[in-house]
This record gives C-alpha cells, structure tokens and sequence, in this order.
C-alpha cells in the first residue's frame, strides 16, 4: 500500500474511532438521565449536604443537551485541559480562614501552619481526583479580611481543596460529574457566628480517567517513580493546543475528572469548556485543546 493511501485510511480509521465514542457517551449520558425527584418540585432530585448532575438538577436537562450532540455526532468532540490548579495568584490571600473536624479555627493571618498527616494526605487525593467523604473536607471557614474576599472569584481554594461559588457553581450543576459532587459548607463573618448567604461548594471530584498518554505527549515534566508500583506523576510546563495527548476513551463518562498522572490539571468535555468560556467568569483556566490519539 502507497504511504499517502496507507495514511489517509490510518485517518478515516482514527475519525471513525472518534465517532463510534462519542456517539456511546451521548447515547449513555441520555438513559442516565433522572426522572423523577422528590425533593424540590417535579423533577428534581437533591441529597442533603451535596449536589452533582443526578442529585440536583430540571429533569432532561442532559438529555436535550445530548440530543443535540447525537446530530452532530458526525464532528468528533473535544476535550480540554486546565491547569488552573498551577495559578499561584488565583489563590494567595483570599482573606479566608477554616475549621477542620475536631480543631479550633485557624487564626485570621495569612500564614498557614503545615496541615496534620491525615489532612495533607486529603488535599493529596483529592489533587489526584479521588472521591472524599465530607468530614476529609475542612468544616467550615470565615472571613477574615473582607476586601481581599470581595474579589475572590467563582473559583477558589482552601486549605487546597478546590471550592466553587455563584455562576460556576450553577453550571456544574448543569453537567455530568460522574461519582462526583459538589458539597456544601458554611462561610462566616468574622465572629464566626453571622452566616454569608452563599452557597459555597467544595468541589469532591470523584472522577478519575486513566487517558493520559506521556509518551504521545510533549512539555511535560516527569516526576519521581514509585520504585514500587512504577507510578508516575508529570505536569504540564506552559502547554500548548495539542501538546497532551489523550486516548479517545476519555470520551467516555463525566464532563469533569482528573488523571491522576498529571499534576495541577483539570480535564473537562467539550461542552462544558464550551459553557465556562460562555459565562465569562473572569478566570484564567489556560485552556489547552488535548490531542486525542
């Protein structure tokens, strides 16, 4: 076979590939779709304490929205990176304080005592996307600098646990997060008594993909390997469209999720990427398109 024929049928192949998956996803994010609630009206479905795509959110929401990717089912979807986890100034001195479980509340001063073992092995996880229970999360948090607060954005962190607020949080609702789920918590004037109105979320992935593909990939550092298991960790140095490379099966399943080999990043489908540049909240995400192998 001639290398121009041999490669344009690798590239049909490939598309087909492309298709085939996004054509499942759309197919499976339709029949998991709720439809019925109890909790707040007709077709809603709400649990205490946490949100995510299933536990609340208009019934069908998905599903018109996956209608519309099964027509266009013919053009392959994108997935998208963040590396917003890697924004210094995004999260220094937001004037936030929190309580963890058990403990009294961390002083109002922006320097930060090292966390205790359990707690440091929480951020750890969730870093690495892993589902945790709500008492592995802070309890709650008060304000102690109120000016730095005030310009905080829809996106914010404490004790390196990523929380959501306002518009961000409304349309995560709005999509897939797989055993993921946003959970509430409680912030406080500086009496630590006068609740702000809210809501607040911590953003409990839960969603893991294995799709990284490092070889395939360029501007990514390596980081230690387990002599062990022969795990591997990398982060993305300034990448750009097209710099990491993923397999198609991260077509698959939730609109948010990390893998747990790459540092600091945030993988997200093609349409919830699309519905954050939409909102224009004013966080620089630095998106990169991944290329899809």
């Amino acid at each position: 076979m001639m290398p121009d024929v041999a490669a344009n049928l690798a590239d049909r192949i490939q598309k087909g590939n492309r298709q085939f998956h996004a054509i499942r996803r759309a197919r499976a994010r339709v029949s998991k779709t709720p439809r019925s609630g109890l909790a707040n009206g007709p077709g809603y479905r709400r649990q205490a304490g946490c949100t995510n795509a299933r536990s609340m959110k208009p019934e069908g929401a998905n599903a018109a929205r996956d209608a519309t990717r099964l027509g266009e089912s013919d053009m392959p979807e994108d997935i998208w990176v963040s590396t917003v986890g890697s924004n210094y100034w995004l999260f220094d001195k937001q004037g936030i304080r929190e309580k963890f479980y058990g403990q009294d509340w961390a002083p109002p001063k922006f320097e930060k005592s090292a966390l205790a073992e359990t707690q440091y092995q929480n951020v750890l996880r969730h870093s690495r996307g892993e589902k945790l229970e709500r008492e592995d999360f802070a309890e709650a948090a008060y304000v102690f600098d109120p000016k730095r607060w005030s310009r905080v954005k829809d996106l914010f962190a404490l004790r390196g646990f990523f929380c959501v607020k306002g518009k961000l949080a409304e349309l995560l609702k709005e999509f897939d997060l797989g055993d993921g789920e946003l959970v509430e918590f409680p912030i406080y004037e500086m009496d630590k008594t006068t609740r702000l109105p809210g809501p607040f979320y911590f953003l409990n992935f839960g969603s893991q993909k294995d799709c990284l593909l490092p070889k395939e990939s360029k501007k990514l550092k390596a980081g230690p390997k387990n002599p062990t298991t022969g795990f591997q960790r990398w982060r993305a140095i300034e990448p750009n469209d097209g710099d990491i490379a993923v397999s198609a099966s991260a077509l698959d399943g939730a609109d948010l999720w990390a893998d747990p080999k790459l540092k600091s990043a945030l993988f997200m489908s093609g349409p919830l990427h699309d519905a954050i540049e939409a909102a224009k909240l004013e966080i620089d995400f630095s998106f990169v398109k991944a290329r899809i192998v």
